[in-house]
């Protein structure tokens, strides 16, 4: 099977001023569920010693990032990308063991993190594009073992706002965890005046990128669940390394005929 490594640098979109008085991250999926974390008291922010809120408490996490590979073991040619037009992202969704959708980081700024440092700034991120999978070919992606939670701040961490609602980066914790992709056989680019769409440019990575095309006709899905833990990267103790970890595990979404 051909492995296709991660994406290369994609033209960028120019969001709107993260942080300030629109913080919350208008590409998230959900509203976060109920996946094991690491800082879920972050919520309501944690009692300083005066009594006070701590702004430490609304601080981003960062997981250790998990592989994830997308595979095509069917017979035809399969695409992986948005269904309309705005910031690439992952092309696999997850969820968490009561099937609630993780909000994904995807290209975030304005978080919680953000506002409380006055770190206001116009978002960058990539356009989106479609990635051709040939039957036999495998994408390699990465999650960062993390979601986006909507939180409430308080006057003293933000008293400039008008509304204190914002996204905190929160990491997992060991647990089971659906993962899900969807592709089609076919692309739609007539949002960029061409019908059909080009052939594919070839990346120096490996992979094969049609910009601005969209999924288009029947989708197919495909889904595993597993039980994250150490072996993947999830919940690796942070004490000195003995130099004796091995390679950690992917989860790996397969396409089936």
């Amino acid at each position: 099977m051909r492995f296709l490594t991660l994406r290369s640098a994609l033209p960028l979109l120019v969001l709107g001023a993260c942080g300030g008085r629109a913080t919350q991250n208008e590409n998230d999926a959900s509203g976060g569920g109920t996946a094991a974390v690491a800082g879920a008291a972050g919520a309501a922010g944690t009692a300083g010693a005066a009594g006070a809120p701590s702004c430490d408490s609304f601080a981003n996490q960062t997981g250790s990032p998990v592989t994830v590979n997308i595979t095509n073991e069917t017979d035809v040619t399969l695409y992986l990308g948005p269904l309309m037009q705005g910031c690439s992202g992952a092309n696999f969704q997850v969820a968490d063991a009561t099937g609630a959708a993780l909000s994904s980081p995807g290209y975030y700024c304005g978080t919680c993190q953000d506002v409380v440092a006055g770190n206001i700034h116009p978002c960058l991120c990539p356009a989106n594009v479609a990635i051709t999978l040939q039957p036999g070919e495998s994408v390699s992606e990465q999650w960062s073992a993390s979601f986006l939670e909507t939180r409430t701040l308080p006057n003293e961490c933000a008293p400039e706002l008008l509304s204190a609602q914002c996204s905190q980066l929160v990491s997992v914790t060991p647990g089971v965890f659906t993962f899900s992709a969807q592709a089609s056989t076919s692309l739609d680019c007539s949002g960029f005046d061409q019908d059909p769409c080009p052939p594919c440019t070839p990346q120096p990575n490996g992979e094969c990128f049609t910009f601005g095309g969209l999924l288009k006709g029947a989708l197919r899905t495909a889904q595993t669940t597993v039980m994250l833990d150490a072996s993947y990267g999830v919940g690796e103790s942070d004490s000195a390394d003995t130099g004796n970890h091995g390679p950690t595990r992917a989860v790996v979404i397969s396409f089936t005929n």
